[in-house]
């Protein structure tokens, strides 16, 4: 489709997914169907994961004022991430955006987004240029921390085929099925994407009655809402965010690409130099929040870039050894007891930089 021909709303495909958010949705609603809007003539569908309040009745309601609206209310709950693969699964236009039940959206900032899409140049167009923390060079690894955002990307819906939409299901258990497209267009076939100068869509972390900022528990908690704990699989009680992102990170193909996506990304904390300060960050979050899994510790530490698992194995039994090797911001010490610390090469001593 050529620029001239181009036209957003036969273009543009947008899949809401929910789930018990009645509240937060009419909110998300509200502004997709907005007059400053550049998406409310697009085709939009609301995939309700069999809410049980009054979510289905505030979608429906949307739909009778606005033909272009399509509810699909699944007969049971399948789940967050199945229901985030279900959108993906849905693509049938020249491109898909999938959007969660809470989020915003700063229209003002879409010109870029849509000069983007128009111009079909791009595979991977980003509705978010930064999270929690900027980066002035993004790489991979940073552009996978965005594409872990579900509605940070619209995708080219023809990316989404059945070796993808097979790997995202495999991924539901990980938190990240929805980085699989991402990471095999920008790793494995080096397809070209678009970054926009601000952020279009805004991350709305409110509780359910939008009166306060979720804590990191209730956040973790929003992807089995409504699932039973007594048949709750164990990967889905381990899991948390950093050790989902790195199982997810092994469809690159690429073992060098593979390492700068896991080393890249990090998530929402604000590392300026060293990766060993983030993986010590996972091991006490592991140790605080998750009963010291092992098995979590086991999956991070494989699917660590080779150079990185034997530090990392250190500070997982650094706590049970009179003696460690620590190895980071280009700097080997042997630590005595834990505080005793003997310096036994540095980079800069050959005239080299401190870093990762």
């Amino acid at each position: 489709m050529s620029s001239g021909e181009f036209r957003l709303e036969e273009a543009l495909q947008v899949v809401l997914i929910t789930y018990n958010r009645e509240r937060a949705l009419r909110h998300t609603l509200g502004r997709l169907f907005a007059p400053d809007s550049p998406v409310r003539g697009c085709g939009i569908t609301v995939l309700d994961n069999a809410s049980d309040d009054g979510t289905r009745r505030t979608a429906l309601g949307f739909a009778a004022e606005h033909p272009n609206l399509k509810v699909v209310t699944h007969p049971r709950n399948i789940g967050g991430n199945a229901n985030i693969v279900r959108a993906f699964e849905s693509a049938s236009r020249e491109y898909l955006w999938v959007l969660c039940d809470d989020d915003d959206f700063d229209w003002s900032r879409w010109r870029p987004v849509g000069g983007a899409l128009a111009s079909g140049e791009y595979d991977m167009v980003y509705t978010v240029n930064a999270l929690n923390r900027p980066s002035e060079t993004p790489d991979a690894g940073y552009l996978a921390f965005l594409a872990a955002f579900v509605p940070g990307c619209i995708y080219r819906a023809s990316l989404i085929d059945g070796d993808v939409l097979q790997n995202m299901y495999a991924m539901i258990h990980t938190w990240y099925p929805q980085c699989v497209p991402a990471l095999h267009a920008l790793c494995n076939l080096g397809r070209p994407y678009f970054l926009p100068p601000a952020n279009v869509v805004l991350r709305r972390l409110l509780t359910d009655d939008g009166v306060r900022e979720m804590t990191m528990a209730e956040n973790d908690a929003t992807l089995t809402r409504g699932m039973g704990a007594a048949m709750r699989h164990p990967d889905l009680t381990r899991m948390f965010w950093h050790v989902g992102f790195a199982r997810a990170a092994q469809i690159v193909a690429d073992e060098k690409k593979r390492a700068l996506v896991i080393e890249g990304a990090r998530f929402n904390e604000s590392w300026s130099a060293d990766f060993l300060d983030y993986c010590e960050y996972v091991y006490e979050y592991n140790r605080d929040h998750r009963g010291g899994s092992a098995r979590n510790l086991a999956d991070f530490m494989f699917d660590l870039p080779r150079n990185r698992r034997f530090p990392f194995a250190m500070i997982v039994l650094r706590p049970y050894l009179p003696l460690y090797l620590e190895v980071r911001r280009g700097r080997v010490e042997l630590v005595v007891l834990r505080k005793l610390k003997l310096r036994l090469w540095d980079r800069r001593w050959f005239g080299g930089k401190g870093g990762r």
